[in-house]
Formats: C-alpha cells, structure tokens, sequence
C-alpha cells in the first residue's frame, strides 16, 4: 500500500472530520470515508463512492487513518472494537488519533497498540469546522519521527501548519497546553470586563483601552518571548531589580482593582491570583522574594 500519493482514511465525519476528508480530497488524496451515520454517504456526494463501511475496510485500504471522533471511548472502539481498526493492520499503517483526550488516553491507546503493526500519532487540531475544510488547521503531532515522516503529507494538505512536538503525547499535549492559555485568558478577560460594568464602564470603552495600549503585544507576547517561564537564577542583578519593580507594580495595581470589586460585590478570584504570584510571573528568585 506504499504508493507516491498514500491513501488516506477518514473515521469520524463531524464537523471535524468532514471538513478534514473534504480537504483530503481536494489535495487530491485517495480519501476512503466512515461513519456511524451511514446516511451520511447519500447525503454527501463527496463521501459517496469513498465509503466504508467499518473501520477495518478503513485501514486494509488505507496507509495513513485519521481517527475524528468524539472522545477516548468512542475512539477506543473504533481502534480496537469489533470490526476496529486493529482487525484491519498491516505493516506500514499509520493512526492519526485526533480525539482531543487527557495524555492518559493516549498512553492506554498506545498500550493496546503495542501487540500490533500500525504506529499511533497523536495528533492536536485545532481552528474549527472552517478551517478543517479549508485544510488550515494548525496540527500538533506526537509519535516517532518515521511515523510522522510518512503522514506528514496528509497532514500538511489539512494544516496551515504541522507542528511536530516529539515523543507519543506531546501533540495532545500541546493542543491542551493552547486549549489552557485560551480558556485561562477567557476567564481573566470576563472578570475585569463584570468588574467595569458594574463600576459603569462599558465593555466596547474597556475594548478600545486594550487596543490602544497595545495591551496584547505588551502583556500577552511579553512573557512568550522569554525562553523560560522558570525563576531568574539571580545572577544578573540588573534583571532581578527589574523583576522586582514591576512585580510591586503588578501588585499594587492589581491590589487596587481588587479594592474595586470589593466596592461594588464582585467576584475576584482571578485577580486575586495574580496579584498572588506577581514574584511568580515576573521570575523572581525564591531569594529576592518578599
């Protein structure tokens, strides 16, 4: 089944998945489809003449398998159920597991691979339903180099970009590590923006103040930019000084927002761990602490 041009399988035809074998096939990729929906083959046209009817059929005509289903049960049913992807291995196949699940999954997936010959990527994806179609997915890949080598292809027609992190584990933990930042940054920006509503602030007034301060490039690429988020080592004074000053800084701001929503009943809980572990975010030494 090694051809020039692999032939590409898609299980999982969601929102996810059917925008994955839609790009797959505009790449020109030889796409084969399933789905638990069977009705799905007759109301899309595209998936028509590519349909399978199991998992198995999947993989004995595939190299390269994109798993798009739900979560880790439903996965683990399509890898190793009756009819499963395992009933169809052959030397070669490759599993592309894109189920966003805990690394623990992933790991108990791994381990019920081990007695067979397909090779598990876990692969992270992320940009929505459109992006899925439009094959501009950014792609986070974990597994060994050589599996990553032969699907990197068909990775690379669904992604804007295919980000190989290393060893089994570490695409899902990068598509969780991204899914953390986004839902920790949600969670800040709700609390200021109640804050300044009940103190009569709009949150379009609130918006603009960000823009204009370039609030994003300064608060948000500041800390990215550094090559490590562990404490300074101390040995640069000039360094642990300016920590030192704009940790107070944070401190004392935050400090008064806080006193602010204490005013007007607002919770702070995020506020309040910020204000917490300034030392943290700026790196202070444990010795330079206060």
């Amino acid at each position: 089944m090694s051809n020039s041009i692999p032939t590409v399988g898609v299980i999982g035809l969601g929102m996810m998945g059917s925008g994955i074998a839609k790009s797959l096939i505009a790449a020109n990729f030889d796409c084969v489809v399933t789905d638990l929906r069977s009705e799905i083959a007759d109301t899309e046209p595209a998936f028509g003449e590519r349909w399978r009817f199991t998992p198995e059929e999947i993989a004995q005509s595939a190299d390269i398998v994109f798993v798009v289903v739900v979560d880790a049960t439903q996965a683990e049913v399509v890898m190793f159920g009756p009819n499963g992807i395992a009933q169809g291995d052959h030397e070669g196949l490759v599993v592309c597991l894109c189920s966003t699940v805990e690394i623990a999954d992933v790991e108990h997936l791994a381990s019920m691979a081990t007695p067979f010959r397909f090779e598990l990527l876990d692969v992270g994806i992320a940009g929505g339903p459109d992006a899925a179609a439009s094959g501009s997915l950014l792609t986070t890949i974990g597994g060994s180099p050589s599996a990553f080598d032969q699907a990197s292809a068909a990775l690379e027609a669904i992604s804007v970009r295919a980000m190989y992190g290393g060893a089994l584990g570490a695409g899902m933990s990068l598509k969780l590590l991204k899914n953390a930042l986004s839902f920790s940054v949600m969670s800040a920006v709700h609390e200021v923006l109640l804050l300044g509503e009940q103190l009569g602030i709009s949150s379009e007034v609130l918006a603009a103040v960000a823009k204009d301060t370039n609030l994003v490039d300064h608060f948000f690429w500041f800390p990215m930019a550094r090559p490590s988020a562990l404490p300074l080592d101390g040995s640069d004074e000039k360094a642990v000084a300016s920590a030192t000053h704009f940790a107070g800084i944070a401190r004392k701001d935050v400090s008064a927002a806080i006193d602010l929503a204490d005013r007007v009943g607002v919770d702070h809980r995020v506020l309040d761990l910020t204000r917490d572990r300034a030392d943290e975010y700026f790196l202070l030494p444990a010795t330079a602490k206060d």
